[in-house]
């Protein structure tokens, strides 16, 4: 079996080519073999400027440099539910489906063709996406931490604290007894925001940040949020799907309870008035006395 790289004047794959790497610090390339699928070997028999002898499938190789950066892959990509991809580099490079070797340095300039390959639209979308992060990524930077710089000298409304944890910018709103947080808005390093209220995640229209003005105009909308205080009713406190909190101009009654606990508190209710009217129906019901002769 060759281990020599079959493209003629490439010197990869010989000891004394290894050996010079080594010395130098360079790292190796890659070796392929010859593809056993007949119709890709006479591909690569086509595009390869050598006559001498035939390639052979499963035995000769050809190495990386040979092949166009588009058909090679060099890490495994994974998508991340927020749409960024997480890119980690392969111990082993592979050549992608129908890869041709087209790229021939060592011989005369003439002898060398740069096919171009579509690329699928799959894979356009990632280096459209990849692009994208590239450049926006130092304006998400400054601004996080502008952001971060601005909120630890900043005047927060009472009750409320500032931390950085895990990357993320955290503000937190505490109970009158300061033990139970109640309220928490974390801005990640992305500038997406989740706003929390207990454990519950609270869907508001604000969803992204760009400067302190946007962050104060979300912190005053959660701030005037209250908290639901529940149906009322001993034998169910709250709703199950209690949404934990009132909004403001939901908030005037005396007693604040959100949507879900006052459907809740009026189911209870009316089932309670139902048995005391089967009740008082039974205690207000005249017996009837049949006459005996």
């Amino acid at each position: 079996m060759s281990k020599n790289c079959f493209i003629p004047q490439c010197r990869e794959g010989y000891k004394s080519h290894i050996k010079k790497n080594k010395l130098n610090g360079v790292k190796q390339k890659t070796l392929f073999k010859a593809p056993k699928d007949t119709f890709l070997l006479e591909k690569w028999a086509e595009s390869i400027p050598r006559s001498d002898r035939k390639l052979r499938p499963g035995i000769d190789n050809v190495c990386e440099k040979h092949f166009d950066e588009s058909q090679i892959e060099r890490y495994f990509e994974t998508k991340m539910p927020d749409g960024s991809v997480h890119l980690i580099e392969r111990e082993r490079i592979l050549l992608k489906k129908n890869a041709i070797p087209s790229i021939f340095p060592d011989l005369p300039q003439y002898m060398t063709t740069k096919k171009q390959i579509r690329k699928t639209t799959a894979e356009r979308n990632v280096y459209y996406f990849n692009n994208n992060i590239l450049n926006t990524i130092d304006t998400i930077s400054e601004t996080y931490n502008n952001l971060k710089d601005t909120l630890k000298n900043m005047a927060l409304p009472n009750e409320w604290f500032f931390s950085c944890a895990h990357s993320s910018l955290v503000l937190g709103y505490l109970d009158c007894n300061y033990e139970v947080v109640k309220k928490i808005i974390i801005s990640s390093s992305d500038l997406n925001l989740k706003i929390f209220i207990k454990t519950k995640l609270i869907n508001i229209a604000e969803t992204h940040v760009t400067c302190i003005e946007d962050l104060n105009k979300i912190l005053k909308t959660v701030d005037d949020f209250k908290m639901c205080t529940g149906t009322g009713i001993d034998n169910c406190p709250k709703s199950k799907q209690c949404n934990e909190y009132v909004e403001n101009e939901l908030s005037l009654n005396q007693v604040q309870r959100c949507v879900e606990c006052a459907k809740e508190r009026k189911y209870n209710m009316d089932i309670q008035r139902v048995h005391k009217q089967k009740r008082n129906k039974k205690t207000t019901t005249k017996p009837v006395i049949k006459n005996v002769l």
